[in-house]
């Protein structure tokens, strides 16, 4: 089930007011092009393909691409939100939280009243993201 426009909005802007925000996706325009004409020729195109998202890649900021400094951010103030736990498999140990993919139906998801961002809002005054995470895991365990 889709989140709404409203909802969106109502749920980015909670998350805008309490953090620095990044989206990452696998699902980029220019990857979804070569990997239609690579899945298109390849042998087990049947198979889905599974895409890793390795923090350290942000913290390490290796190129300098990012808009912050190496190490600025870190295992102790970003975190990975993904419903997909396999994708967090090559990071650390409580560096990502996984909840179930958004219900509408569910109360329980509503919005900035909802669970999830009540477990953000928690998350945003921790002094350690890692270790906040470690002790208050939400809805999915990491692999």
């Amino acid at each position: 089930m889709k989140i709404t426009e409203p909802e969106t909005t109502l749920i980015l802007n909670f998350c805008f007011s309490k953090f620095n925000v990044g989206i990452w996706t696998s699902r980029e325009g220019i990857k979804q092009n070569v990997l239609k004409k690579i899945n298109k020729n390849h042998p087990d195109k049947d198979k889905r393909y599974l895409y890793f998202k390795p923090l350290h890649l942000l913290w390490d900021n290796r190129e300098n691409k990012l808009p912050w400094k190496p190490r600025e951010y870190n295992e102790t103030n970003i975190v990975l939100i993904d419903d997909p736990p396999k994708k967090a498999i090559l990071n650390p140990k409580y560096t990502a939280v996984f909840p179930y993919t958004y219900n509408r139906d569910d109360k329980k998801d509503d919005g900035p009243d909802g669970d999830f961002c009540k477990y953000l809002d928690s998350l945003a005054a921790a002094d350690s993201v890692k270790k906040f995470i470690e002790h208050n895991e939400f809805e999915q365990p990491p692999i």
